[in-house]
């Protein structure tokens, strides 16, 4: 009895281990069912993502070369200039009693509407009147003088002279009434000009711009040949000028294509 019950006990224990292997078999080879991976809690981006594919490149952006400003051209007028025609001024009954004699060559005043300049007496009441000459040089519109000069060359020595004083002007006599009531006014002279032994005008030379934007520009020189020393009844003549005028002209400025 107690042999019979102990086979059944092992029985039932080798019965047991049996269904167990083949449960934890079963649960070895079964199918694994793969349920969703969780997502963190993420909040999503306001910005959008763009795909590179999405991305167009820029075209190359070449730099534009800057227009350099020209530096304006340099330019320079020269002349020589006779300047005897002032000498020839003197001969003039109300400037002065010389003679060809007393200068020693032949002088004679510029003529005609292509004369190369003019001549004039200064005109300050009670002064010498001493002629000078007016010489215009035309340059282009736009340009800036840089410089003005003059060289007197060649003098000559005139003793024994005396240039008459500019007079207040008077009024031309018409045969009226009041021309009857007309005081002309008196002989002027400044004595203390007169008097001196330095040269008049002293300067030799001086010069101002004339003209428009539109037609030009002229620069008018002005040159004084003649230097009077009252004191001494003489002047100082000469007989040749030059003239040099540099200024420049602004290039206009290229852009570039």
């Amino acid at each position: 009895m107690n042999n019979r019950t102990t086979i059944l006990v092992l029985s039932a224990v080798l019965i047991a281990a049996v269904l167990s292997g083949c449960v934890e078999e079963v649960s070895d080879h079964g199918i694994e069912t793969v349920g969703p991976t969780p997502q963190p809690n993420v909040t999503p981006s306001a910005t959008p993502t763009i795909s590179k594919a999405m991305v167009t490149p820029s075209p190359l952006q070449i730099p534009m070369p800057e227009a350099t400003p020209a530096l304006p051209l340099r330019k320079k007028i020269h002349q020589e200039i006779d300047t005897t025609p002032a000498l020839a001024g003197l001969l003039e009954p109300y400037v002065s009693d010389i003679t060809m004699e007393d200068i020693g060559f032949e002088v004679s005043l510029p003529s005609g509407r292509d004369r190369e300049y003019d001549v004039y007496p200064l005109m300050e009441v009670g002064k010498p009147t001493v002629p000078y000459i007016a010489k215009k040089f035309k340059i282009p519109k736009d340009s800036d003088v840089e410089s003005v000069s003059v060289n007197l060359s060649n003098p000559v020595e005139i003793r024994n002279i005396f240039i008459k004083p500019v007079q207040p002007p008077t009024i031309d006599s018409d045969g009226g009434y009041y021309w009857q009531n007309y005081t002309p006014p008196p002989y002027t002279i400044d004595n203390e000009t007169y008097a001196s032994s330095e040269p008049y005008p002293g300067r030799e030379y001086e010069y101002l711009l004339s003209g428009d934007p539109l037609h030009g520009v002229e620069v008018v020189v002005y040159i004084f040949p003649i230097q009077y020393i009252p004191a001494e009844s003489r002047i100082i003549a000469y007989r040749n000028a030059s003239v040099s005028i540099f200024y420049r002209v602004p290039v206009p400025t290229q852009e570039a294509e």
